[in-house]
């Protein structure tokens, strides 16, 4: 993705100009071309110590995205995680269900038999919905990585 000089260990915030740039273009609302200009723009203004800057500028943006992305996977994580819970829920009171059907024998029985298929097809239900959901949600890291590949080739075209 960079092929720059390294940025490990680089304080991009120490640079107030990086600083306020880095999170407009890291920002997933701001559109490429005009991460393009503000780069070229930020390149025209940034001195002799061009290439420098442009790497904290590079440092700065792959540390918000970065940060981003990490945040993202580990709400995917805790998702994931929900519908493992859900499931084994739905197991279980898919399992009650049939038991209580089997011997219901009073109306009594029948209607907790009736309740408990009502909170199983309503968990079902949820399930259902936040699999579909799951797929939107998986495709963000996807979307940020390639943006900061684009970002960099950015940065780097715009290196002397």
């Amino acid at each position: 993705m960079w092929a720059g000089p390294p940025v490990e260990g680089l304080n991009w915030r120490d640079d107030q100009a990086v600083s306020d740039l880095v999170p407009v273009l890291a920002a997933r609302r701001t559109p490429l071309e005009q991460a393009d200009t503000l780069i070229a723009d930020f390149a025209k203004t940034a001195g002799p110590d061009k290439n420098q800057r442009l790497t904290l500028l590079f440092a700065g943006v792959f540390d918000q995205i970065n940060t981003l992305r990490a945040r993202i996977l580990s709400g995917i994580e805790r998702y994931a995680k929900h519908q493992i819970d859900l499931s084994q829920r739905i197991k279980d009171e898919s399992l009650q269900l049939a038991k209580a059907k089997k011997a219901a024998a009073s109306d009594e029985e029948k209607a907790k038999a009736g309740e408990l298929e009502k909170q199983v097809l309503w968990d079902t239900r949820i399930y259902d919905t936040r699999a579909q959901a799951v797929t939107a949600v998986c495709e963000s890291p996807v979307i940020l990585e390639q943006r900061a590949f684009a970002l960099a080739r950015a940065i780097q075209n715009a290196m002397d």
